[in-house]
């Protein structure tokens, strides 16, 4: 496919040969036939003729559009999903043994981005945007009821529940669309009970779905 401003130049130069020849014809036929017809005007279009206006401006402005409609804007992305993939171990306290327990996953199935701290089983974001979060926990061998909840910077957001008393496992889980900021501390955390009895095979993932324009 030919070039946009390649049409615009072929089309330029037939106006412009077009008025030399019509400029060249008048010259030669105005010394014999003066007394009997008046001078043909260059700039005055005859009947049957066609006349191509070049805007070489505006042409260069809608090629600049077009080229910016089709240039999409960079997209980063960011996106993790891990496990519990062992089934012994217990939850760990985030502060010494006097903040809230932290549920920790030992397998990396993703992590788009390297948001995801696995030494800490917290998710930070690089990237400030409307997030998909989502968790399923499983509670194992234990008949306690427990809540977890996923807290950004320890403030409770989405929380889930595995109350009931019959044979477990249980799943506790939630999730939704959340706006985060770089540097918010994403985590799943123990409200109330415990995982005394494993929660292998349970599962916490997200991704962005769209970053903050300014």
């Amino acid at each position: 496919m030919r070039p946009f401003y390649f049409d615009v130049y072929d089309t330029c130069l037939q106006c412009l040969l077009m008025s030399l020849l019509v400029k060249s014809q008048t010259t030669e036929s105005s010394s014999a036939k003066d007394s009997q017809f008046p001078s043909a005007d260059p700039t005055v279009a005859l009947e049957g003729q066609c006349v191509v206006v070049c805007d070489a401006v505006k042409s260069q402005r809608v090629q600049t559009q077009a080229n910016f409609a089709q240039t999409p804007p960079a997209v980063r992305r960011i996106a993790f999903s891990v496990q519990k993939n062992a089934n012994l171990g217990l939850p760990r306290n985030s502060n010494g043994g006097d903040g809230p327990v932290v549920v920790t996953f030992d397998y990396m199935l993703l992590n788009i981005g390297n948001a995801f701290d696995s030494s800490k089983s917290t998710f930070v974001p690089s990237v400030s945007g409307v997030y998909s979060l989502v968790f399923n926990i499983y509670k194992l061998f234990n008949r306690d009821p427990v809540t977890v909840a996923l807290t950004i910077n320890g403030v409770v957001l989405f929380t889930g529940f595995a109350d009931d008393k019959s044979t477990p496992p249980q799943l506790a889980h939630n999730g939704g669309l959340v706006h985060l900021d770089v540097n918010d501390r994403v985590r799943i955390e123990i409200v109330k009970g415990n995982l005394d009895g494993g929660w292998q095979h349970s599962t916490f993932s997200g991704h962005l779905v769209f970053e903050d324009r300014y």
